[in-house]
């Protein structure tokens, strides 16, 4: 179970549902059971607290999950010759958010580090430029870097890497908003110790930072040229 309370990953979600499910249904026998006023300052408070804590689980699966949606959309837009490397969660979920192929177009799915570690050669990814003309293209996602990452990820650029742009996180919530909002309310009331913690947390749900997209040298993206 995690500790802290902004950061619930999808499995630990199942987890807490099958352990709260119980202790809901003896919540619900002890207020049916409560006097009239107890039992509404009882639901009052149920409510409100469950409302807040599925906002913020919203609010960090979406700021989660945000750049490998835009880099689904970015891969889209390149030229037949772009291939993509990135996080486990960006080849995982963009090849769900791509657009259909259009006139017989193969699909070009978003590489993960791990694929690159299993098989690196560049000729196992199907395209039909020659290997030479294969513009390999890098995503250092803050998001999810460190999730199920192969021994090759990266969470840095290397020194031979071109920066060619910055994908912003798509498909936002509401709850980011609003987390965005109670982060800079909380930060002006009070802009020091464990307010300060609290406020870069939901900074990070409610302004998750953008992808980085670079354009790697040579047959392997992973190493530069001269390596």
């Amino acid at each position: 179970m995690s500790l802290s309370p902004l950061r619930f990953t999808m499995k630990q979600s199942n987890y807490i549902t099958l352990f709260l499910a119980p202790l809901a249904v003896l919540a619900g026998i002890a207020l049916a059971r409560a006097p009239t006023r107890w039992m509404g300052i009882g639901v009052l408070a149920a409510t409100s607290s469950g409302l807040l804590l599925a906002a913020l689980q919203q609010a960090d699966y979406r700021a989660f999950v945000g750049n490998s949606k835009a880099l689904a959309l970015w891969i889209d837009e390149q030229a037949p010759a772009v291939r993509l490397v990135g996080s486990t969660n960006n080849a995982a979920l963009g090849s769900r958010w791509q657009l259909p192929p259009v006139g017989g177009a193969k699909r070009r799915p978003i590489l993960a580090w791990r694929d690159l570690a299993q098989d690196p050669a560049p000729t196992a990814v199907s395209t039909p430029a020659a290997v030479g003309d294969i513009a390999w293209h890098v995503a250092i996602d803050p998001q999810t870097l460190g999730w199920h990452a192969g021994p090759e990820a990266l969470s840095a650029p290397l020194a031979c890497w071109e920066r060619v742009d910055s994908v912003e996180p798509v498909d936002l919530a509401w709850s980011n908003h609003a987390a965005a909002a109670l982060a800079d309310g909380v930060r002006w009331l009070a802009g020091s110790g464990a307010a300060a913690r609290l406020a870069t947390q939901l900074e990070q749900l409610g302004r998750p930072r953008p992808a980085e997209v670079y354009q790697a040298p040579g047959p392997y993206p992973a190493r530069c040229p001269a390596e």
